[in-house]
């Protein structure tokens, strides 16, 4: 039997414990003259190591190992793995009961003993008694048993643990632990002596596990007690067995320093300290400091001007936006450009042509009229802008309609800038299938030309309604694109118009603008260096 009785302190405690690298200075985590370290481990107050002094009563002093490489935290032989001033929590690793068998019978049998003292209790939020064995029945019992609880575990074949299997009774079960639990008898036994499965199977295991680190997929049926993983548990801690009012009675001994929240543990029935928050640092020793908050954005996120204040911080907003800066702010910063969208209410040219057979597109004129304002925005971007603009997108899709039938061209997510005497980009090939220039697509340069062919595809929108991938014929796989291109005479294009011609002059402006799409088509016939062609029937309009 392996049994640990709590009389000078409590279990060791390796510690994970740091300070907050955002505090406005160093703080001590011990008292001075005293090992703020054993191996490679922080201990800090209110526990000390092997001098009584060091902790703040004898329920919190460790002793350290040094006979060993790391030096190792302990109480007695049971080595501890962190301490959370923060939770007010311990984390050790106990013994494990076990039942060993072999061919004969039983080969080696242990079981635990547990005892803490007044100041701590295991955790019954994180543990749980856990039972690992084909043919095992772990037990649990309080010193006074007047509490008991255990599972039982079976199998007839070998199981294979992973994260997604169920510790649930096959191989492995788990139970919970109830609250107030200061001393823990745990011991395991076979039903049948693991007579059928001693050669996959042959101990049983029983142990306390913290929910947050243990994994099941760690289990191995073949285990035996000198290769068995080790196995976290917590145990909570408290200063002392009074309600915060309580403690607060009595200043000269109430633990908790300046800048601190008192916290009551309903499982310990006792009060411990923690830093409020906007401050860190060792709440038993000088108090916390503040924390600087705008050192560390990364934990205190600020959009703006960041502006540390005693428990707290500022952030500012840059002047133009508005919004709380710790989350984010909206709005554009003064001396920023940005571009700005007009709102335009009828949708887009493409929903007017193909989704609803729109009446604002019944006359040809509508038509033309839609075209040549998209025309005249697409040279502008060419030919005006400085420094001129290759749209890179050209779409129905890319081309609003404001509460006037107003033609706007818009998204410039694939537009780029042309320095002075640059005509060609090199780029990562974007825009819409069939709208985009085929040279394009082979050489990956955009040139303006690219946005004159996608413009003609949209001419060819607007005078047939088809869509540019519309075939139609399945069995040439014609599309209408390249049909367009080979019609001859008024006759011919009068059969692809998708809308009614009201006389001889708007047949003669169809073909026109039937030729200038086809030319559009045609990059190598196009000049853009003075303006898009459709420029010239714009007054006729």
């Amino acid at each position: 039997m392996k049994s640990v009785t709590q009389k000078q302190g409590f279990f060791v405690l390796l510690v994970l414990w740091s300070c907050s690298c955002t505090s406005a200075a160093a703080t001590d985590i011990t008292k001075s003259g005293c090992l703020s370290t054993c191996g490679n481990v922080s201990v800090p107050y209110p526990f000390g190591v092997d001098d009584p002094s060091c902790a703040v009563n004898e329920d919190f002093l460790l002793t350290c190992n040094d006979s060993s490489s790391p030096a190792v935290l302990n109480y007695g032989n049971m080595p501890v793995v962190n301490i959370s001033v923060d939770e007010g929590t311990a984390v050790m690793r106990p013994f494990v009961a076990y039942d060993c068998f072999g061919e004969s019978g039983l080969v080696d049998r242990d079981y635990s003993i547990i005892r803490l003292s007044d100041s701590h209790r295991f955790s019954d939020t994180r543990n749980k008694l856990t039972v690992l064995g084909c043919d095992t029945m772990a037990l649990m019992m309080n010193e006074d048993e007047n509490f008991g609880s255990g599972c039982i575990s079976l199998c007839n074949h070998p199981v294979n643990f992973t994260n997604y299997t169920n510790c649930s009774g096959v191989g492995c079960c788990q139970v919970g632990i109830p609250s107030h639990l200061k001393t823990l008898n745990v011991n395991s036994s076979s039903l049948s002596n693991h007579t059928r499965i001693w050669g996959f199977n042959p101990c049983g295991f029983a142990f306390l596990a913290d929910e947050r680190t243990f994994k099941i997929s760690d289990l191995r049926l073949n285990a035996t007690p000198n290769d068995l993983p080790s196995y976290d548990s917590v145990v909570e801690w408290v200063i002392e067995e009074k309600t915060c009012s309580e403690a607060k009675k009595n200043l000269s001994s109430y633990a908790c320093r300046e800048n601190t929240d008192c916290i009551y543990s309903k499982n310990n029935r006792g009060y411990r300290c923690l830093c409020k928050e906007g401050f860190t640092g060792n709440p038993y020793l000088q108090g916390c400091q503040d924390i600087d908050e705008c050192k560390d954005q990364k934990t205190y996120p600020c959009e703006g001007t960041c502006r540390n204040t005693i428990g707290n911080y500022t952030c500012r907003c840059p002047l133009g936006m508005h919004g709380d800066g710790k989350v984010k702010c909206k709005g554009f910063p003064i001396g920023s450009m940005v571009a700005v969208y007009e709102f335009v209410s009828n949708g887009t040219l493409f929903h007017h042509i193909h989704d609803i057979k729109s009446e604002a597109l019944l006359a040809w004129r509508s038509r033309l009229r839609i075209a040549a304002e998209s025309a005249s925005a697409l040279d502008y971007l060419h030919s005006l802008a400085n420094p001129p603009i290759i749209h890179g997108d050209v779409k129905s899709a890319n081309i609003l309609l404001d509460d006037k039938y107003t033609a706007k061209v818009s998204d410039f997510g694939a537009s780029v800038l042309i320095s002075p005497g640059q005509n060609v980009v090199a780029t990562k090939i974007q825009g819409t299938f069939g709208y985009l220039d085929p040279e394009y697509v082979l050489t990956g340069n955009l040139t303006a030309k690219s946005d004159v062919y996608s413009f003609g595809v949209i001419l060819v929108e607007l005078l047939t309604g088809k869509k540019p991938n519309f075939v139609l014929s399945t069995e040439a796989q014609t599309s209408i694109i390249n049909h367009f291109r080979s019609t001859s005479g008024s006759d011919e294009l009068s059969q692809l118009l998708c809308f009614e011609v009201a006389d001889e002059t708007e047949v003669e402006e169809i073909e026109i603008f039937a030729e200038i799409a086809k030319e559009y088509r045609e990059l190598s016939s196009v000049d853009t260096s003075s303006g898009l062609p459709l420029e010239l029937i714009l007054p006729r309009y």
